[in-house]
């Protein structure tokens, strides 16, 4: 389970150079900028850059007012908002920032924000380093030192992020500062990081980097949905959404819940040029024939129930979504993750080994009496009999050795 912590004195720290920050007068901003010489004029204009986000706030708008169900006690905020929120000006405004100190100060309250006042770096289950470069990435800022420079790097325009704030947590105008900015943190809740071609082959296609929301907040399903709802929105970009499942089939809630949002493994992504993370599970939702309004209800909860066939879901763990979630420490379907797992690794992640091949078939056999001693024990499953015979799990006279999934069975990776 997510734990959000806040020590004591990273709070101080952080407030301290906040409150430092805020104190001093910025002396430009978009329109007007004090310019100490032309030279300087034409660095800083050389320097903008058009943003390719995908979290448009129009579009978050429209989702929001959508699912507002579910978020009566939270609002979404895209890059901009939030950072206007969190420290009372624009990005823009940050980047005309002139003087050296003020800016050096805004870069360690912001590299601050990233280490301790986010829901994923404190959860074991995900790789803190990893979040925080997603965190720092989608966060990024140009770096001053090297604005003269020729081959400088300039902002990472193929990042976004979307935060969740809980508003039930009253920020008040007469507030100190301090008060101000630890309430703010505490507000955080939920993050999604995403990065356009982080698959090389495909360049257009959001995928998911890190998502994650602090225990019995907003849910996690909501901030995929957004993301969705924003890439059905642009039909400019490809219709579809890439990730990776952290912990494979062993990450059970997440499992289901991508599922659910329309995410299927699909083995065509691990690759060298795509997915070759090993421990997870290559996923794709495949939007094409998506409407706004399916993902709409996907997210509240109320999508249409569905069964998958053993090439979609090879363990058979979805079909048994509502036994295996109330009985998450039986010890047969602690087997039949941890057999699922076992093949996901020899099909992929080992797949050149010699004798991979011949465990494959010998696995499934051992997947498909565990899936029978499952639907035995849960006696009024809704998936029993023939029916599960069909869907829980390949048959034995098949293997997947030599062979992988193509892009009808679609999947992703995240974190719940």
């Amino acid at each position: 389970m997510m734990q959000f912590i806040i020590l004591k004195y990273s709070v101080q720290f952080f407030t301290d150079y906040v409150t430092k920050m805020l104190q001093t007068r910025i002396k430009c901003s978009v329109f007007q900028m004090s310019i100490v010489s032309p030279d300087f004029a034409i660095i800083f204009s050389s320097y903008y850059i058009i943003r390719m986000s995908l979290f448009g706030e129009t579009e978050i708008d429209k989702y929001s007012k959508r699912v507002s169900g579910l978020l009566s006690n939270y609002k979404l905020y895209n890059r901009e908002t939030f950072h206007n929120w969190f420290f009372g000006f624009t990005e823009d405004d940050a980047d005309n920032i002139i003087d050296e100190q003020q800016y050096d100060d805004y870069k360690t309250v912001m590299a601050t924000l990233i280490k301790n006042v986010n829901p994923c770096t404190t959860d074991s289950s995900v790789y803190g380093g990893y979040t925080k470069r997603a965190m720092r990435s989608a966060l990024s800022m140009r770096t001053k030192d090297d604005d003269e420079k020729e081959d400088a790097s300039p902002k990472k325009n193929n990042y976004d992020i979307l935060f969740a704030i809980d508003t039930k947590i009253k920020i008040h105008s007469d507030d100190h500062t301090h008060a101000k900015l630890e309430k703010k943190s505490n507000a955080i809740v939920g993050v999604i990081v995403v990065e356009r071609g982080e698959c090389i082959e495909s360049p257009k296609s959001w995928c998911v980097k890190v998502i994650c929301v602090k225990p019995n907040s907003v849910k996690g399903s909501l901030l995929m949905g957004a993301c969705l709802y924003c890439i059905k929105a642009n039909p400019s970009i490809n219709q579809e959404c890439l990730l990776e499942l952290v912990g494979g089939y062993k990450n059970l809630s997440a499992f289901y819940s991508y599922t659910g949002l329309g995410f299927l493994r699909d083995d065509s992504l691990w690759n060298e040029l795509c997915f070759d993370t090993k421990q997870c599970i290559p996923m794709r939702a495949d939007l094409s024939e998506t409407s706004q309004g399916d993902i709409i209800n996907k997210a509240l909860g109320r999508g249409p129930k569905f069964i998958l066939d053993s090439d979609a879901d090879p363990s058979g763990l979805w079909n048994r979504k509502n036994h295996a979630l109330h009985n998450k420490n039986d010890e047969v379907l602690k087997e039949i993750q941890k057999i699922s797992n076992k093949m996901l690794e020899l099909t992929l992640w080992k797949k050149d080994e010699d004798n991979s091949s011949e465990q494959i078939p010998i696995l499934q056999d051992k997947l498909n009496t565990k899936l029978e001693e499952f639907d035995r024990l849960t006696v009024h499953s809704e998936c029993r009999g023939l029916k599960c015979s069909i869907l829980g799990g390949r048959s034995r006279k098949k293997s997947r050795g030599k062979k992988s999934r193509g892009k009808k069975s679609r999947g992703k990776k995240y974190y719940d």
